[in-house]
């Protein structure tokens, strides 16, 4: 008799409401070559009782005297009794749609370099109904990417992959290791991180998954302040693998952005991941992991030379950072990890162009387009980084699709011109502020860029008349306008007098 084809790994504890309906959702699969191992966590109520009501001979059921918790039941089904070539995941509150299994077996069966697939998933409540307005399943609805690439979006956004839609090859965790009994939170989360060092991954952009949010809250990933310091703590730790990168041109192809710390031959990848985390953005957990990384090469003599002579930081350098960064303020403020509160991409892509944060702009706002193709401000945005990198084209199509969805959106064609004023391209400006005046005269707070657009193109005259005209109008803007009009007309001297 040959081995099944897959191991289901199923770890539940007093899930007696909704665990036949997981099982049920397994047995009816459309891929029928599996096992299903069950791991009774010391379960107090029915479910060891409906367990056993299943004569199904692909079933293996297992009973712990007492509670030993996901991670060691996990890694105790994966080491002694998985016999499959792949593994695949499951919570005993959740459900898979019918073919779930054979859609990612084909998948990965024509795709050898893939070593694993997950899927999008659905959100339901306690009663299976569905919750599409839900942030976590706008989260879970993510683009694919590059290994390199989502090793960048778990360093600067947080987990997005659904661990109840796996399917991994089994050889592959067998390289980069099943479940860290230390994590009790990211178990799932560490466990992808190792595997992108290795190994590329695939998401399928289809909804095989519904993942239950319980209104008790009592799912192990729910954000509850009884869980946020763990969150943190080892979210902390997780960023140690980025420690693991042996070579420039690999942190490059996670970090491109970072490429100013990696210029010299001799560069310390270590310095550069410390100056990476602390540069990328406000989140208190990743400064501090920095930090932490340049004590270390500060408080060592030989690495302390090599990063003075190499990147010119000394220890003065370091006192003077963690003198202005008020880290432990704001942990202090139970900021939990972007993880935990599923900040939409839109709204982190929004931050982070706000904070010329380029990069991370562009890779949020992708996301966002993906999720929200009716929503015309990732498009919007979209534009205006290209038009702040001069990429002039990309950012007239990506206008023109926004636009297409909020033909009304004024506002929208004003910000594009503003951002090619602020990228050095006046002349393309003009076009788009007086779009947006002449579809909406009153929108004043455009005045200023329209007429300074027009100041640098050589038409003086008309700025200072339209602002002249402006602010003889009651509005926001008035300051704005006050200060460019007397700025056009003092560099313009008697020549509009």
């Amino acid at each position: 008799m040959t081995n099944p084809k897959i191991s289901i790994i199923l770890s539940v504890r007093n899930e007696e409401r909704f665990l036949g309906e997981a099982i049920q959702s397994i047995l009816a699969q459309t891929y029928r070559d599996f096992e299903l191992i069950i791991w009774d966590d010391a379960s107090t109520d029915n479910t060891w009782s409906i367990i056993e009501q299943y004569n199904d001979n692909r079933i293996l059921a297992f009973r712990n005297d007492i509670q030993r918790f996901v991670t060691y039941n996990v890694n105790k089904a994966f080491s002694e009794i998985a016999v499959g070539e792949y593994i695949s995941l499951h919570d005993a509150d959740d459900v898979w749609e019918p073919e779930k299994l054979e859609k990612q077996m084909n998948f990965l069966e024509q795709h050898l370099e893939i070593g694993a697939v997950f899927s999008w998933a659905n959100i339901i409540d306690d009663n299976g109904n569905l919750d599409n307005d839900s942030p976590i399943r706008k989260l879970f609805v993510q683009s694919n990417r590059t290994r390199h690439e989502w090793l960048r979006y778990f360093f600067t956004t947080g987990n997005a992959l659904c661990n109840p839609s796996v399917l991994v090859r089994k050889q592959c965790l067998d390289d980069c290791g099943t479940n860290n009994l230390a994590m009790w939170q990211f178990h799932d989360f560490d466990m992808w991180l190792r595997l992108c060092f290795k190994y590329e991954i695939h998401v399928l952009p289809e909804y095989l998954v519904k993942v239950r949010r319980k209104s008790d809250r009592s799912n192990s990933s729910a954000h509850s302040d009884l869980t946020f310091n763990r969150n943190c703590f080892e979210y902390y730790m997780m960023l140690n693998h980025y420690c693991n990168i042996t070579s420039v041109e690999e942190f490059l192809r996670i970090f491109p952005s970072s490429e100013k710390h990696c210029i010299h031959p001799d560069a310390d990848l270590d310095f550069a991941l410390a100056m990476t985390a602390i540069e990328y953005d406000l989140s208190p957990i990743r400064r501090l992991f920095g930090l932490q990384l340049l004590h270390k090469l500060v408080s060592s003599p030989e690495r302390a030379e090599k990063i003075r002579t190499v990147h010119h930081f000394d220890y003065r350098d370091f006192a003077d950072i963690t003198k202005q960064m008020s880290i432990f303020s704001m942990l202090s403020q139970k900021t939990p990890p972007v993880s935990q509160t599923f900040k939409p991409p839109l709204e982190k892509g929004i931050e982070a162009f706000n904070q010329e944060k380029h990069d991370i702009a562009i890779e949020c706002l992708s996301t966002a387009m993906t999720q929200e193709p009716d929503n015309p401000l990732p498009y919007a945005y979209l534009a205006f980084v290209c038009a702040r990198q001069g990429l002039l084209q990309e950012a007239r199509d990506f206008i023109a699709q926004s636009i297409r969805l909020a033909p009304e959106r004024s506002d929208l064609i004003a910000a594009l011109g503003e951002s090619f004023l602020k990228s050095g391209n006046p002349a393309e400006a003009v076009g788009y502020l007086r779009e947006a005046v002449q579809m909406q005269p009153d929108l004043f707070a455009a005045y200023p860029a329209l007429a300074q657009s027009l100041h640098l193109t050589g038409h003086s005259e008309e700025a200072v008349s339209l602002l002249k005209t402006a602010s003889s109008l009651p509005s926001n803007a008035q300051s704005s306008i006050q200060n460019v009009l007397q700025q056009i007309l003092a560099e313009c001297g008697d020549d509009l007098s």
